[in-house]
């Protein structure tokens, strides 16, 4: 499940927390709830975005296998994305301590992102959290 705040904006999931990814021509950027939201801050959350932050930072961490395309600049924004806003990603994933990283393919039944893989985001802090 998908927790909302009472305005719409959204926080984490029900044991994860939820990181929207927006790819545009102009670059990518990624969004999760800040830890001033009522989420709680989970260690993985906190290795995805030092990861993030070093992808931004460091082009060649882009480039980490053939398949994982990143537009940069990468710009990673601690600010819960609106439900609304949720619907218009290009990609959704979930970070946990027992899955560090996963891709959410579907949000309310309608599919996000690639649909047999993972999105390029995804895949690339999957593979730069594994070398870590």
């Amino acid at each position: 499940g998908l927790w909302l705040d009472a305005a719409g904006f959204a926080l984490e999931g029900t044991a994860t927390n939820l990181f929207a990814v927006f790819a545009g021509p102009d670059g990518t950027s990624v969004m999760t709830a800040p830890t001033s939201a009522p989420i709680l801050p989970g260690t993985a959350r906190a290795r995805a975005l030092a990861c993030l932050h070093r992808m931004a930072s460091d082009s060649q961490h882009l480039a980490t296998d053939g398949d994982a395309r990143v537009a940069a600049p990468i710009t990673v924004l601690e600010r819960a994305p609106h439900r609304d806003q949720l619907r218009l990603a290009s990609e959704l994933f979930a970070t946990s301590a027992t899955l560090p990283v996963a891709p959410v393919r579907h949000l309310d039944g309608a599919p996000v992102g690639p649909q047999n893989d993972e999105g390029p985001v995804t895949r690339a802090l999957r593979i730069a959290l594994s070398r870590d």
